[in-house]
This record gives C-alpha cells, sequence and structure tokens, in this order.
C-alpha cells in the first residue's frame, strides 16, 4: 500500500482509513478550510468531511476502505491512561479526528 495516498478520519469513534485523490491530500490544509466554511452545522463528523471532498471533486476522489482503529479504544497497562488503538501499520498516515 503506498501511505501517501491515504488518510484516516475519525470523529471521537472509530477511526477510517480512506483512499484519498493524492492532488487533494497535497492540499488538504486547505480542503479542510474550504469544509469548515462549507458545512451549514456546528455537528458533525468525518463523514461530512467525505460528503464534502465527493461533491466538490467526484465520487471517486475519497473512498472508505476500512476500519483502522478506534479513538480512546484501549487501556495502557502501565499508565492506566485511555490510548488511541490505531493498526500498526496505518500510524504513520495523517489522521484527522473531527
Amino acid at each position: 500500500m503506498m501511505k501517501n495516498n491515504y488518510i484516516l478520519l475519525s470523529a471521537d469513534g472509530d477511526i477510517s482509513l480512506y483512499k484519498i485523490d493524492n492532488d487533494i491530500l497535497l492540499d488538504l490544509d486547505k480542503h479542510l478550510e474550504g469544509f469548515y466554511k462549507w458545512k451549514k452545522t456546528s455537528c458533525y463528523d468525518e463523514t461530512l468531511f467525505v460528503e464534502y471532498i465527493k461533491k466538490h471533486f467526484g465520487e471517486n476522489a475519497m473512498v472508505y476502505c476500512k476500519k483502522a482503529g478506534c479513538v480512546g479504544g484501549r487501556i495502557n497497562q502501565y499508565t492506566g491512561k485511555i490510548e488511541d488503538d490505531i493498526e500498526e501499520e496505518y500510524k504513520d498516515i495523517r489522521w484527522y479526528n473531527f
């Protein structure tokens, strides 16, 4: 898998892996700004961002692949703190939590 063509998105729950067009990924901060101006609600999750990308760049611009983890999905046995639980192979992929 080419990690630079993927992104992780979540909203304090499941962490989802998406395949994303590389040009969109390169300008992701700009697209996030556009999304925040576009959305009409203060209650949303990552699926609204995916909808925004697809509306502006086409259905294949961002495609769901699989669940890759969970926000706050495990307790560290040494510290007792709740940690995010992401599959090891995806830990180096950019991740946005909405």
